[in-house]
C-alpha cells in the first residue's frame, strides 16, 4: 500500500486532496524492481530465479494427426527469438517449422510435414522412427528427441 501511495501521480492540489485523493495509480512504477516480474530487464522467474528452458515432444505421434496438424513441439526459451524445428528419418527431412518466442513463455511450435513426410505417413502401415531436432534462440546446439510416428 505504501508503495502504491509513494508512486502515485499527484493530480490537483499537492498531497492528498478531497477531489483526487492520493492521485492516479502508477502500477508500472509500483511493481518495478520487485522481482518476479517479466518486464524489461527483470528475470522471468518468481523471486528472481530464471526459468529453465525446455523442449517436450510426445514420444508417439499418430500418423493421421501428424498429417492434419503437424508434429507439435512444446518449448520454453531462455532468450527471445526464433525456435527452429526439423524432423528427420533416416537422414531425410520429413517435417519442419519455426516460431518466434518470448523469453520465459512456453509456446507450441508446429512442424508441418514435407511431401516426403506426407508420403510416409499415408503409407500402410504408417510407422517410422523420427528424430526431432530443436534449436532454441541463444543456443548453439540442437536439442534432439526421438519419436515414433505410427498409424
Amino acid at each position: 500500500m505504501k508503495r502504491l501511495l509513494a508512486t502515485a501521480t499527484d493530480l490537483g492540489a499537492a498531497g492528498n486532496d478531497s477531489e483526487y485523493g492520493a492521485g492516479l495509480v502508477n502500477a508500472r512504477a509500483a511493481v518495478a524492481g520487485l522481482g518476479g516480474g517479466s518486464g524489461p530487464g527483470d528475470s522471468p522467474g518468481a523471486a528472481g530465479k530464471p526459468l529453465r528452458p525446455f523442449v517436450h515432444v510426445k514420444r508417439r505421434q499418430g500418423a493421421r494427426r501428424a498429417l492434419r496438424r503437424g508434429i507439435r513441439v512444446r518449448v520454453r526459451a531462455a532468450h527471445s527469438g526464433r525456435v527452429r524445428v526439423r524432423v528427420t528419418t533416416r537422414g531425410r527431412l520429413v517435417a519442419r517449422g519455426s516460431r518466434r518466442v518470448v523469453v520465459g513463455r512456453a509456446a507450441t511450435v508446429v512442424a508441418r510435414l514435407t511431401s516426403r513426410g506426407r508420403r510416409l505417413a499415408r503409407r500402410r502401415p504408417a510407422a517410422f522412427p523420427a528424430r526431432v531436432r530443436v534449436r532454441l534462440p541463444g543456443e548453439r546446439r540442437w536439442r534432439v528427441r526421438r519419436v515414433a510416428v505410427r498409424s
